[in-house]
Order: C-alpha cells, then structure tokens, then sequence
C-alpha cells in the first residue's frame, strides 16, 4: 500500500469531479482548477493512468459534420 500526496492542482481536479461529476477539462480551466491548459492535461493524464486510476474518462470521438467532441472526466 503506498501513500500519496496530491498537488494543489490534483485536489482541485478532484473537488471539482466531486461536485459535478462530469467534466471536460475546457470546464476545468473556466473553474479555475489550472490556469492553463498545458498544466492540466499532463495532470489529467496521470491521474486516469495506472492499476487503480483516481479518475475515468469518457472519449466521445468525432461526429461528422461537427468535428471532435471533447472527452468527459468522471
């Protein structure tokens, strides 16, 4: 069992899931959980990553006619 520590920003990703349960990370930065978006895609990316991720991501893909729809976290 290993104990981490989660950075400001980590915290802040999680005490946004915790009261809207989905976001994109567009929603993410208009609540300034980061303030760019440079930050928190990396930060985003480790925490879905691994055995047991703190987070989940739903990727909608692309629509035709409308282009890339973005990916919700939960």
């Amino acid at each position: 069992m290993t104990i981490t520590t989660l950075t400001d920003t980590e915290f802040k990703i999680l005490d946004a899931l915790r009261i809207f349960r989905y976001l994109t990370a567009e929603q993410m930065l208009r609540l300034k959980v980061a303030a760019h978006a440079s930050h928190l895609y990396p930060v985003l990316r480790d925490l879905a990553k691994g055995k047991r991720p703190w987070l989940g991501k739903i990727d909608h893909g692309a629509m035709p006619g409308v282009g890339r729809i973005p990916a919700a976290h939960y």
